[in-house]
């Protein structure tokens, strides 16, 4: 794939992404919905990362020689990977929120049946 393919790519991305998280913010959907939260942040975060990916791809089509600054590479690199442990830190936080609430509504059917044990005692 060639640097400008590259670069349209990256900007479609982030523009799709963009243009999702707006529609959902301005739909009128809860945003107390933690599954809806949840979905918003990761795709801010991708979007983020398309857009450090896009910046990096033009740095690289405009300089000669495709050089691009080891500075701006590593400064790059390190936004990528905020936004990596970012969404990991959501996501574990999420799956714990959903456990959490999976086990809540098997609780109710654990005290049932140790209720109608202790009745037949």
């Amino acid at each position: 794939m060639d640097q400008w393919n590259r670069f349209v790519m990256y900007n479609t991305f982030t523009m799709i992404l963009s243009l999702a998280i707006v529609l959902v913010l301005v739909s009128g959907f809860p945003l107390r919905n933690k599954f809806l939260m949840w979905v918003l942040t990761i795709a801010t975060l991708f979007t983020v990362v398309f857009m450090v990916a896009t910046y990096l791809q033009s740095l690289a089509m405009m300089a000669p020689d495709m050089y691009v600054d080891v500075a701006s590479v590593w400064v790059c690199l390190i936004w990528m990977l905020a936004c990596g442990v970012i969404a990991f830190i959501h996501t574990i936080f999420f799956v714990v929120w959903v456990v959490m609430k999976l086990s809540k509504c098997k609780m109710p059917e654990i005290e049932k049946s140790r209720n109608n044990i202790v009745a037949e005692v």
